[in-house]
């Protein structure tokens, strides 16, 4: 009987070392991270362009990409100034991922940028997904940043910024499309993070600072009156220029041929434009007829966007 009290121990197992549950110390170390679950997979990138005049011509001083991000200069198709054609290889960004994208325009320089198409950020487990843009124009530069639309799926959560560095002989045309949900797939979105901010400098003085956030429910605050007003599509076209004001009825006429809900404003030096629609498509034609019309007037340029607005 002594024997097998022995054996049990007062707690009842066995006293054998080789029982692991007599490992005290095992069973209160921390989990050895070898059998840890695996970390999700996160996703990131990094563009650099920077654009030099050469004789009469722009032309790419420096092209730089790092991870999932990467950067084309496709041909001039008519437009009049070469273009970047910025490409998540992800097809589509999700919680924790996180692009970067920084532009130089050195003075005289004309040139735009675009995407190859519409990004889309899915649902996040975690982390929001962070977009962060900088574009810098130097003195006499035309800079134009079109890019395409960024659909918004349900779940997602995005944190994106937009910052402006724009001198004072520079100009500036500029677009932020955003599309909630697939609306071709019957979805509508409701559980929705989002922190969008647009933030222009000329001269190192802060001229425009546009902050955005929407939180659930959010297809309730899309089709309250006073906000959304039913929108599933919205857009803020920007142009930044000495001659803002003067440009305002030029604007305003081409706004009004687009047939969208809309309005135009200026605050000197800059021309702000809102669009909203129900239907996505309906605002895509309208943002190509002003985009490409505005540039006709504001630079003289062919009214034609990057053919990948067409594809």
């Amino acid at each position: 009987m002594a024997r097998r009290l022995l054996k049990l121990g007062r707690s009842g197992l066995s006293t054998d070392a080789s029982n692991p549950l007599n490992d005290m110390d095992s069973m209160l170390a921390p989990p050895d991270p070898r059998h840890a679950p695996p970390a999700l997979q996160r996703s990131s990138g990094r563009v650099e362009v920077v654009w030099k005049r050469r004789g009469e011509a722009t032309t790419a001083d420096r092209v730089f990409e790092e991870g999932a991000a990467k950067v084309r200069l496709p041909r001039d198709h008519g437009r009049g100034l070469p273009d970047a054609a910025l490409i998540n290889v992800g097809g589509g960004l999700t919680g924790g991922d996180t692009m970067d994208y920084r532009l130089l325009w050195k003075p005289r320089t004309a040139a735009g940028a675009t995407t190859q198409a519409a990004e889309r950020i899915y649902r996040a487990i975690g982390d929001d997904v962070r977009i962060t843009t900088g574009l810098d124009l130097g003195d006499d530069a035309w800079a134009e940043w079109l890019p395409q639309e960024t659909i918004l799926f349900e779940g997602a959560a995005l944190d994106r910024r937009l910052v402006v560095d724009v001198a004072p002989t520079a100009r500036l045309l500029a677009v932020e499309p955003l599309v909630f949900g697939r609306l071709a797939m019957g979805e509508s979105v409701d559980d929705l993070d989002l922190r969008d901010r647009i933030e222009v400098r000329v001269d190192g003085k802060v001229v425009w600072l546009d902050a955005t956030r929407l939180a659930p429910p959010v297809s309730h605050r899309l089709d309250h009156p006073a906000l959304g007003a039913g929108a599933r599509a919205i857009a803020t076209l920007l142009y930044v220029g000495a001659d803002a004001a003067d440009r305002l009825a030029a604007l305003r006429r081409l706004v009004d041929e687009a047939g969208v809900p809309s309005a135009v404003t200026c605050l000197s030096p800059v021309l702000v434009a809102r669009f909203r629609h129900a239907e996505p498509l309906a605002l895509r034609r309208a943002l190509v007829h002003v985009l490409s019309g505005a540039r006709a007037e504001l630079r003289g340029l062919p009214a034609r966007l990057p053919r990948l607005w067409h594809g």
